[in-house]
């Protein structure tokens, strides 16, 4: 290849960790790295690499393949900006928003859903479905989220929580299944309305 092998990396520290696993191990697995291409461009790269010693005990080579990673690479790195902006929206949305797993246990809230309720974001992490229901409406909510499990998605209904304080609060409630195991459910404030 006409190129010293440091010439090949874009952080030489890279270089020196790949040889010191290499040389304690024997071999390389899916070592991702940065690598440069000899017009100074750079290239994500899944290293795997093999050492081959002589029968003295020596270094005689090192055998192995470099596949060029970077469109896979690109990608995640464009997935974890998209779900970054998306935990953005969220967590400004000014609509409550609750996420639960399939026992009922909320998984997050963003800071609507806190401020709707009361509660700290941790308390409400620690809560359950039911734990959020006025008294007489555990039953009822219960029912509508089996039916989210069943059906995927409730469209619009009311029901009553309980605020920290001890008083009911009025929502309308849309929820959908985002898996077997994660649950949505968008929450708006109508009491305002009711009292109208």
């Amino acid at each position: 290849l006409n190129r010293p092998a440091q010439d090949y990396y874009a952080v030489e520290s890279d270089r020196d960790a790949m040889l010191d696993q290499l040389t304690r191990k024997g071999r390389l697995r899916n070592y991702i790295t940065l690598e440069k291409k000899k017009d100074g461009s750079h290239i994500w790269v899944n290293i795997e690499y093999k050492a081959v010693y002589g029968n003295d005990g020596s270094l005689k080579y090192v055998d192995g393949v470099v596949i060029d990673i970077s469109e896979e690479k690109a990608a995640e790195m464009a997935l974890k900006v998209s779900e970054e902006k998306f935990r953005t929206y969220v967590e400004s949305s000014p609509t409550s928003i609750f996420l639960a797993d399939a026992s009922g246990r909320y998984t997050y809230v963003n800071h609507a859903a806190s401020k709707l309720l009361g509660f700290t974001r941790d308390e409400l992490l620690a809560m359950k479905i039911p734990d959020v229901l006025a008294e007489y409406e555990i039953e009822r909510g219960l029912r509508s989220f089996l039916q989210v499990k069943k059906h995927n998605a409730m469209k619009s209904h009311e029901i009553k929580f309980m605020h920290k304080n001890g008083h009911t609060v009025d929502i309308l409630v849309d929820t959908i299944k985002l898996s077997d195991q994660e649950f949505m459910a968008f929450c708006r404030d109508i009491s305002d309305l009711k009292s109208t």
